[in-house]
């Protein structure tokens, strides 16, 4: 399983995350060190919120509007960019 998740690490250029599971990896994942945890902290990360007002964890962007058309808007942005996704 270790082998399997530095593997998606390393091939995903950002994050995908619902608000709960931001609200629990930002509570956690900051304050851990290594090499994993220094490329998980620096993906960018997306988060799909209508009530969180602003994100801590950086690199991070509130998605707007309808889910769908920031989907979309996303892989336009970053055809060849992979991303791991958490609900």
């Amino acid at each position: 399983m270790q082998r399997f998740k530095q593997d998606e690490l390393a091939d995903s250029g950002a994050m995908l995350l619902g608000r709960t599971t931001y609200e629990i990896f930002a509570g956690s994942w900051p304050d851990e060190t290594g090499d994993f945890a220094e490329r998980f902290n620096a993906l960018p990360k997306y988060v799909a919120s209508t009530s969180l007002k602003g994100l801590d964890w950086k690199p991070a962007e509130l998605l707007k509007g309808a889910l769908p058309d920031a989907i979309r808007e996303l892989k336009q942005a970053a055809a060849a960019t992979s991303m791991c996704m958490a609900a």
